[in-house]
């Protein structure tokens, strides 16, 4: 009985239906620049340091940004900050 309604298309959600083939997009590997090293390890380090004083995950991430703005401070006008960041 479904056999039959389902190979005439009636029951066509029941038939399986395959995804295209996705593009490969996989990330390619981090690659720095050896003039961009200093400042990575500025910024792990602020990060690093705020966490084991005791801070929070955000305050950590403002004293890694603060490392980066000061090193990058045309970067400073185009940072994109989360709606809710002023409410912290």
């Amino acid at each position: 009985m479904y056999g039959n309604a389902a190979s005439a298309g009636l029951f066509s959600i029941l038939q399986p239906h395959y995804a295209h083939p996705m593009v490969d997009r996989s990330l390619s590997p981090l690659t720095v620049s050896d003039a961009d090293k200093p400042l990575r390890r500025g910024v792990a380090m602020a990060y690093r340091t705020a966490l084991e004083a005791g801070r929070s995950h955000h305050e950590a991430l403002d004293a890694a940004e603060a490392v980066y703005y000061q090193a990058a401070p045309r970067r400073w006008a185009t940072r994109w900050r989360h709606p809710r960041a002023s409410m912290r």
